[in-house]
């Protein structure tokens, strides 16, 4: 059943895993014919005892070592056990271990032979498991009954996944060293998830370059250097930019003009098509937006076949927040009662607890209620509830929290004295507060001083509900040098001003209602969704921001606090994206109600078709601005962001 295992030991063979998982299925077929055997057999062995007691144990970590199909190369000292696992296993002391020293040192051992390449070093679990599930098969295979170290083994398969492997390549990957050593310092600070795709990213471009790895690696570096030497921008002068350039040259990729083409192209042959054969002309301009929604879902299906969901390059802040980056959570109100300001208690109470961190604030931007008259009798009491709120819990848990309330100005297209703006008007103020303007009309319960230093913005809906340490986790990502935003023209064109999270729906929402629980989808989260996927970011390397996420401060100020006209825009978010570039963060969560009823549902809708009508105006070449028309600077792939949103409004 097992071939001999009699190779020369001092003979290098490479790999691939999937070749590795050919002999594992061999060995699990084995050892399920051993365990019958074993159940059926009335007078026990030792070992058949041990496996009858444990098999549940090796089958599961077989049935997990299978569930990897890489094509990754490994190498073997014989015709079947990767190296490493094997030298790990050597060393172990009956059921114990080796020191992660000690394997630091057998690895270097072998370095000084040949090199170790870094899939080699994160395979380390893998390749050691994989060594004991074929000891176990061996010493099975062999019937040897007085083997008392069949126990030990089955002891360190479960200790398999507790090796440290973080330390193991931080001491002797030869790419982790090598770019620890960047000059701008910004490698050694990042998360270990990253670090880890910059190694995985440079050993994939070598194979596709045909180039060694730390040859590679090596360039990157050097021109990390140079970069750093010519005083260039944080981002060139970070060895990410060069590894992420050389990897997105060897994926094939289709560009945004591609796309559209092939959107636009597709629908009009068939319509033409349909035309035709009912011999009717006019009919393919009435088939064609149906037809343009039908394709749509298999272009889209076929660009994204093979495109990996993007993950952000972020810094190890370790759920912190630096002084460097504060940031405030924002949540947009509207004050109706004192009983609704006394919910506002709990919400920020909530967001307390869910986000505690350093350097993060808690403003809430209230409105007032629409009404007839700039001022109403009970407004001065819920000024006066909002105070002692933020004031008892300033008092409670330290002074970051804020509140912001605005007064009511005339609004010609409401016919009513309302907050102005709302909420893009909100947004705006307060950023405006923060870069120390002096707005008339609010007023500002906390400290305001201390808003000063404020560079982030993560803004919510009030029933918006992030995740635990998600805020602390947007600033980690908005920090790193790849994603620092970069302005040319008016836009960002570099990086992203924006990051929005992935949204799922709350699981109480989902189920309050007969609509909610048709309409609104599961609700909750995937314990087993890691990172989601998005058609535009994972195809053209920008999302779409729909109103909750992370706003740079100075960046929003620059490029959209004074250029959109009043009153006129109703659906900001996207075109805020569209200036400020946003990213779709797809493995951070926030959550969000659904409309409980079908009349609230259709409302909100309509808000937004009403928004994406508007919008149209920012397709052509000269747009509102606040100071008049002038010309558009947005991308072609913006415009036709929006030309789409209107598109399935049509239709």
């Amino acid at each position: 059943m097992l071939k001999n295992n009699s190779a020369a030991k001092d003979t290098i063979t490479s790999v691939r895993i999937k070749d590795l998982n050919n002999q594992l299925k061999n060995i699990q077929v084995f050892l399920k014919n051993q365990y019958k055997q074993s159940i059926e057999s009335e007078n026990r062995t030792y070992i058949q005892q041990i496996l009858f007691d444990n098999y549940y144990v090796i089958d599961n970590k077989i049935k997990l070592l299978l569930k990897n199909k890489s094509k990754t190369i490994l190498y073997t000292s014989n015709e079947y056990i990767p190296q490493l696992g094997e030298i790990i296993l050597s060393n172990c002391v009956n059921s114990s271990l080796p020191d992660t020293t000690l394997i630091c040192d057998s690895i270097a051992k072998i370095q000084k032979h040949r090199y170790v390449t870094n899939s080699e070093f994160e395979y380390i679990q893998w390749s050691f498991s994989y060594a004991i599930i074929f000891e176990i098969a061996k010493i099975m295979h062999e019937n040897d009954k007085d083997n008392n170290n069949y126990l030990n083994l089955i002891s360190l398969l479960t200790k398999s996944d507790t090796i440290d492997i973080e330390q193991i390549i931080s001491e002797r990957n030869p790419l982790e060293m090598l770019y620890s050593s960047e000059p701008c310092g910004v490698y050694a600070k990042m998360d270990e998830l990253t670090r880890r795709i910059y190694r995985e990213r440079t050993s994939y471009s070598s194979k596709q370059m045909k180039v060694e790895e730390l040859e590679l690696g090596q360039k990157f570096l050097s021109d990390t250097t140079k970069a750093f030497n010519d005083h260039l921008p944080e981002r060139e002068s970070h060895v990410g930019f060069y590894i992420f350039s050389a990897y997105q040259k060897c994926k094939t990729s289709i560009s945004s003009r591609t796309y559209i083409i092939l959107l636009t192209l597709i629908p009009i042959i068939l319509s033409v098509a349909t035309s035709l054969l009912l011999k009717r002309f006019w009919v393919c301009f009435l088939v064609f937006l149906p037809l343009w929604e039908i394709s749509k879902p298999f272009i889209d299906f076929f660009v994204t076949l093979k495109k990996e969901p993007t993950y952000f390059p972020r810094m190890n802040f370790n759920g912190k927040i630096p002084e460097s980056a504060q940031t405030a959570i924002v949540i947009s109100t509207i004050l109706t009662s004192p009983k609704d300001v006394l919910q506002t208690r709990e919400k920020l109470k909530s967001l307390y607890f869910l986000n505690q961190t350093t350097n993060l604030k808690y403003c809430l931007l209230c409105d007032f209620k629409p009404s007839k008259s700039p001022k109403m009798p009970d407004d001065i009491a819920l000024v006066k509830s909002m105070n002692k709120i933020i004031a008892s819990l300033n008092e409670e848990y330290g002074d970051d929290f804020f509140a912001i309330i605005r007064q009511r100005t005339y609004s010609n297209t409401e016919q009513s004295f309302i907050g102005f703006e709302r909420k893009r008007g909100a947004i705006s103020q307060l950023i405006n507060i923060i870069k120390g303007e002096n707005i008339k009309g609010l007023t500002v319960i906390g400290d305001k001083n201390s808003l000063k230093s404020i560079k982030f913005i993560a803004t919510l809906d009030y029933d918006t509900k992030p995740l635990l340490d998600t805020i602390a986790e947007l600033v980690s990502v908005a920090c790193h040098p790849l994603n620092i935003p970069f302005i040319s023209n008016g836009v960002v064109t570099k990086g992203y001003g924006i990051l929005s999270p992935k949204m799922s729906t709350k699981l109480s929402s989902s189920l309050k209602t007969p609509f909610a629980r048709l309409f609104g989808g599961l609700g909750s989260s995937s314990a087993y969704d890691f990172l989601c996927g998005d058609l535009y970011q994972d195809c053209f390397n920008e999302g779409i921001f729909s109103g909750k996420g992370l706003i740079n401060v100075d960046i929003f100020h620059q490029l959209c606090c004074n250029y959109f006209p009043n009153e006129r825009i109703l659906s900001h978010d996207i075109l805020e994206g569209s200036i400020m570039r946003a990213g779709f963060v797809g493995d951070i969560e926030f959550r969000d109600s659904f409309p409980l009823t079908a009349m609230s549902y259709f409302k909100r809708l309509h808000r937004w078709v009403r928004g994406d009508i508007q919008n149209i105006s920012y397709i052509r070449k000269k747009v509102p601005t606040l100071i008049g028309e002038s010309s558009n600077k947005l991308s072609g792939f913006n415009k036709f962001k929006l030309f789409d949103n209107v598109r399935r409004c049509i239709t």
